[in-house]
This record gives C-alpha cells, structure tokens and sequence, in this order.
C-alpha cells in the first residue's frame, strides 16, 4: 500500500475518507507493538506524570489513550518508520501534496471496556459560527489516520462525507447530551 489507486482517491473525496484492509506488514505492526510495550513498562514505572499516563486498565496493562509519541520523551523509530514507509505515501498519494505528521497518538479498547471519543472534529466545534469556515481552512486539508490493527476490528465509526459539511441537528445534540470523552 504505497499509493492510492484511482478507486481509492475517488472514495477519498466522495466519502472523506478510504478503507484500505491488511494495509501494513506484520514485521511493522510488530516493530509498533513492541515499542508501545515499552512505553507502557515505563508508564507502570511510574515514569509518565505530567501529564498522567491514563488507562484502562492498569493491572492489565491496558492504556486508554496514548498520545505525543512523536515527542522526545515517548519517540521510538518504529513510529517513524510507519509513518514513513506506509502512512505518508499513501497519504500523499491521496492528497496530492507532500505530507507533515504532526500529532501521533493512539486510541486503545480492551479488558471489555470500550474507548469513546465525542462526535467531534479536531479543529472546529460542532454548530460554531465558524464551522464552515474553519473545515475549509483547516479540516479539508488534512488527513486523519485511524489504524485498527486487529482482525475484525469494527470500533470505529465513521460518517461519509461529515469533515466537509455542517454538522446536522442530530450530530450537535449527540455532542450536548453528554458524549463526556477525549477529543
């Protein structure tokens, strides 16, 4: 999965977003795993307190949301090389244009409970004067990664085309009526 095919692109800008299956090698997801492995023996060490390490279950060795790991203190070269061996190509291939990865962060479900995160855009509130403003400005000239590495991992919900509109009455009631979670 180096470059988007033509399919590919053309689901990108109608949808707002690609499916692509067994996108990455095992010996990366590997490489990956075993660098998280290790932030998390330092976290349990006690190493990770301002901000404070979050998880789900600690016992169990299972973090809530890992963030920053593009930072110094959480940096391991298997990060880099998945984002620049099968991320940025593709992503570039999509956009058209060379791509910077600025936030690396990882969302994490187990132990039976789920991770939630509110109906939610990273640069603009939902039903804010500005919205459409702001999705033109920022939203629509980025890409956001989600990469669910396990088989049968249906966690995450996506709603076509939702990065380039409004939000609707419905995704604005879903935000107020308490979606309490990380954004």
């Amino acid at each position: 999965m180096n470059r988007a095919t033509k399919e590919q692109n053309t689901e990108f800008r109608q949808k707002g977003y690609v499916v692509v299956r067994d996108a990455v090698p095992g010996e990366i997801i590997q490489s990956v795993s075993e660098a998280v492995n290790k932030i998390v023996d330092r976290a349990v060490a006690g190493e990770f307190t301002d901000p404070p390490f979050k998880w789900l279950d600690e016992a169990a060795r299972i973090p809530y949301w890992m963030n920053d790991l593009l930072t110094p203190r959480k940096y391991y070269p298997a990060f880099g090389e998945f984002l620049d061996t099968i991320i940025s190509p593709f992503i570039e291939s999509l956009l058209g244009a060379p791509v910077r990865c600025s936030w690396f962060s990882m969302l994490t479900c187990g132990s039976g409970i789920p991770y939630t995160t509110p109906v939610h855009r990273d640069n603009s509130k939902l039903g804010s004067e500005d919205e459409l403003e702001t999705l033109e400005n920022f939203d629509m000239q980025q890409c956001y990664i989600q990469a669910p590495i396990l088989a049968n991992d249906h966690f995450l919900q996506m709603i076509p085309g939702s990065n380039s509109r409004a939000a609707t009455p419905e995704e604005i009631g879903a935000q107020e009526a308490g979606w309490e979670g990380e954004s």
